[in-house]
C-alpha cells in the first residue's frame, strides 16, 4: 500500500484549491461552502466580522445555508454592522430554501417584527439575492464541484478503489479508502439532498426575543 503525499493545501477566496490533501482538509476541496463558513465563524468570534460576512458571502455563494442564515440575523439586528432589516430578511429567506425548521421559526419571528414597508424592501432584495444565491445556481455550483474533485481523486487516485490507504495528518497510520469516500459521499448526501433538510449547522448567531408568530409567505 503506497502512502499518498501530506502536505500542506492552499485555498484563495474563489474556492480554488492547490496542494495535496488529507481528512481534515476535506471541506476546503470538496465543500468550500462549510470551509468558508467555518472560517467566518472563527473571524465573528475574534470579532472580525467585516471579515466573517464577507466570508459568510462566499459560502453563501456555495449555496451553503448557515452562512445565509447568519448574514439574515447579523443584518437584521446590526451585529456588527449597519442594522438593515429589510436586507436581513432577504437573507433569512435564502436560508429557508431547504426548510430547515430553526431557521424558518427565525424567518417568523424575524417577520412578525418588521414592518409591511421592510417586509416589501425584502421581498424585492430576496429577488435579487435570488439570482446569485438561490439553491438553483449556488447549490449546482457546489455539487458540480464536488463531483469534479471527487472525479479527479477516483480517477487519479483511488480508481478501482480496492483496498488502497489514503493517509493524512490527522490520520498517519492511514483510511481505507472506500471509508474514506463513504465518508464524503454521507457528507454530500447531507449538503445537497433537498428531501432530507439537513444542512450544516454550526455556530450561529440566535435571534434573541423570538416570539410565536405565523408563518409568513415566501418572500
Amino acid at each position: 500500500m503506497l502512502p499518498l503525499p501530506t502536505r500542506g493545501i492552499g485555498i484563495d477566496i474563489n474556492g480554488n484549491v492547490s496542494g495535496a490533501f488529507g481528512l481534515s482538509e476535506e471541506d476546503a476541496r470538496f465543500f468550500p461552502g462549510t470551509y468558508f463558513f467555518r472560517k467566518g465563524c472563527e473571524a465573528f468570534k475574534k470579532g472580525k466580522v467585516n471579515d466573517a460576512i464577507h466570508l459568510w458571502k462566499v459560502a453563501a455563494s456555495w449555496g451553503q445555508k448557515s452562512a445565509q442564515y447568519n448574514l439574515g440575523i447579523a443584518y437584521f439586528k446590526g451585529q456588527g454592522t449597519s442594522q438593515d432589516i429589510a436586507l436581513g430578511l432577504a437573507w433569512l429567506g435564502l436560508a429557508v430554501e431547504r426548510h430547515h425548521p430553526l431557521f424558518q421559526d427565525s424567518l417568523d419571528a424575524a417577520w412578525y417584527e418588521s414592518t409591511v414597508e421592510q417586509r416589501t424592501e425584502g421581498q424585492r432584495i430576496f429577488a435579487e439575492l435570488k439570482a446569485e444565491y438561490g439553491n438553483v445556481v449556488a447549490l449546482k455550483r457546489a455539487m458540480q464541484r464536488y463531483e469534479d474533485e471527487r472525479r479527479n481523486l477516483t480517477g487519479s487516485r483511488v480508481g478501482a478503489a480496492g483496498h488502497l490507504t489514503i493517509y493524512s495528518a490527522n490520520s498517519p497510520r492511514g483510511q481505507d479508502a472506500m471509508f474514506y469516500l463513504d465518508e464524503l459521499q454521507r457528507q454530500a448526501d447531507e449538503y445537497f439532498d433537498p428531501g432530507t433538510g439537513s444542512v450544516n449547522v454550526g455556530d450561529l448567531i440566535p435571534l434573541q426575543g423570538d416570539v410565536e408568530a405565523p408563518t409568513p409567505p415566501d418572500p
